[in-house]
């Protein structure tokens, strides 16, 4: 809960840290990797096996750090975490969640991803973590939709495929792909409806009329009809008005977030009214 001074408003509302970091975020990303993760793991496993975590951090390119002590690993990381550039520093945050070695537990990964997001969140980052990627999303609301969405299946779904892969494309700082963030996005919609179809071949109205027609579930007629434009936008499927989404050259940050929340939020209600009919994903 917010303290005092927040919830009454008595103190300087944080901008959107957008292109930057200030201090504050940078000591709270520093305290959560030295709180969280080089102590406990120091204190458990001693030096050897920190440094052995961090071999592959400290051997590449983008980080450039080097330790003999531990108390020199630390000072680096940290001098790491103040002095570069503001994107390096998410660098970081993103190596460490996608480290897969055996001394990093699940409910490790876990306290770290809440621990980041809690920081995040504080200091009003256009980030979060997501699926372990840091993507630009800033609202709960949508964090939630996506999560909520990407839990919806087994990894072997189509949706949960096509889910997985626009956040890729969303969440890659260098180079964004909020084109395909778009197609991939509804892409799972249609998958899911395929599924509730039963009807592999259908496109995604063709798969919703089905499913309307033959009342396996109950669709509301304006999100039906709201889900068939956005196809029809998004899918080379469809004549007249098709790619006049796609074509146009300023597809920007905010149209692929808004297409990855809408198309998760969408997914959700399929498979909620799904479980309600009996109708087994």
């Amino acid at each position: 809960m917010p303290l005092f001074s927040f919830r009454e408003q008595l103190c300087e509302t944080i901008a959107i840290q957008t292109n930057s970091m200030n201090k504050t975020l940078r000591m709270r990303i520093w305290n959560v990797i030295n709180n969280k993760l080089l102590e406990p793991l120091s204190e458990q496993m001693g030096y050897t096996l920190v440094r052995l975590f961090f071999q592959e951090v400290m051997l590449h390119d983008c980080f450039q750090i080097e330790a003999y002590s531990l108390s020199f690993l630390y000072k680096q990381i940290r001098e790491f975490i103040f002095d570069t550039q503001w994107y390096k520093v998410y660098d970081l945050v993103d190596f460490i969640l996608q480290l897969k070695l055996e001394i990093i537990k699940e409910d490790l990964t876990k306290e770290l991803t809440l621990s980041f997001n809690n920081v995040l969140e504080l200091e009003n980052s256009p980030y979060r973590i997501l699926n372990g990627l840091l993507a630009p999303v800033t609202s709960e609301v949508e964090i939630k939709s996506v999560e909520t969405a990407l839990a919806s299946g087994s990894s072997g779904n189509g949706w949960i495929v096509h889910l997985k892969c626009a956040l890729e494309r969303f969440s890659d700082r260098e180079q964004p792909d909020y084109r395909n963030t778009i197609k991939e996005s509804i892409s799972a919609v249609e998958a899911i409806s395929k599924v509730i179809a039963n009807d592999e071949n259908a496109t995604l109205n063709q798969a919703l009329d089905r499913i309307e027609r033959e009342a396996k579930i109950n669709l509301h007629t304006a999100l039906k009809s709201s889900f068939s434009k956005l196809y029809g936008y998004t899918s080379s499927k469809e004549e007249g008005i098709r790619h006049a989404l796609l074509s146009e050259g300023n597809i920007c940050e905010e149209d692929a977030r808004f297409m990855l929340v809408v198309c998760s939020a969408f997914v959700n209600y399929l498979k909620v009214k799904s479980d309600n009919a009996g109708i087994q994903l």
